[in-house]
């Protein structure tokens, strides 16, 4: 999860492709910051993507081999397959992690001041257009409710979905070459639901849900804090703007 985003991450920032491109198409820092997002999440899932191909063509091989030694097939033979199996296993990965990782992504290196801006209006402004003096029940626990909320989503998205996934594919695509199934939408969903009576399945799915609720929890904490700043900083404008306007009013009368 993490540790895979560093590569990108680190390529990213390192040449400064985002703040580098925005500079020639003349865009502002809000396109640098998506086109590093972008860049981090492409690169990430690639990386991923590869790591679970070379582990799928390791394990076709190795099944293979007993029938190499039998004289059944030929090592050509079997390579073939173990790439053919690669090939298939990476391009589901693709699919498999994009959304999880441009979500990561932007919990762990996006803007969260940008995104905590768009909900602190409704949060300082009653429903009569009345500045809220006390912000400190609608800020109470924010970070807290934000971190349970992404963590939920974490657990959902690594565990039940991206590591359910990934174990399915693998399956797939090994069996397939092994000539023990097939490479079929039917399958891939035979093989998740089945995933959650195997062992080897659910010890995925929980390790996989522990990581991705670590994320929402650092993704949560991170947008919390920005939003119950934006909140306070809100606040205090808006205060300074209506405390001005009501001057202007009375030196008027």
């Amino acid at each position: 999860m993490f540790s895979s985003m560093l590569p990108g991450f680190a390529i990213s920032k390192g040449l400064k492709l985002g703040a580098n491109i925005a500079k020639i198409i003349g865009a502002g820092t809000k396109v640098a910051n998506t086109i590093d997002q972008v860049t981090i999440t492409a690169l990430s899932t690639i990386s991923e993507a590869a790591s679970e191909a070379h582990g799928v063509q390791q394990r076709v091989r190795q099944d293979l081999a007993s029938k190499v030694a039998r004289g059944e097939m030929t090592q050509a033979m079997a390579g073939q397959k173990a790439a053919e199996a690669a090939r298939n296993d990476f391009l589901l990965n693709g699919l498999i992690l994009l959304g999880p990782n441009a979500l990561e992504s932007k919990w762990f290196f996006g803007n969260a001041t940008k995104s905590a801006e768009k909900n602190v209006l409704s949060k300082i402004i009653d429903d009569a257009g009345n500045i809220i003096s006390d912000t400190g029940p609608v800020t109470k626990n924010l970070i807290a409710k934000k971190m349970l909320k992404k963590a939920g989503v974490g657990i959902a998205m690594e565990g039940l979905w991206e590591e359910n996934a990934q174990l399915a594919a693998e399956n797939m695509t090994v069996n397939s070459a092994e000539g023990k199934g097939e490479n079929s939408i039917n399958q891939f969903f035979t093989n998740m639901k089945d995933n959650f009576g195997t062992t080897e399945g659910q010890m995925s799915m929980f390790l996989g849900g522990l990581m991705g609720g670590l994320g929402g929890v650092i993704g949560g904490f991170r947008e919390g804090k920005a939003e119950k700043k934006a909140i306070a900083k809100a606040q205090i404008h808006l205060t300074g703007v209506s405390a001005a306007y009501t001057a202007d009013l009375k030196n008027t009368v």
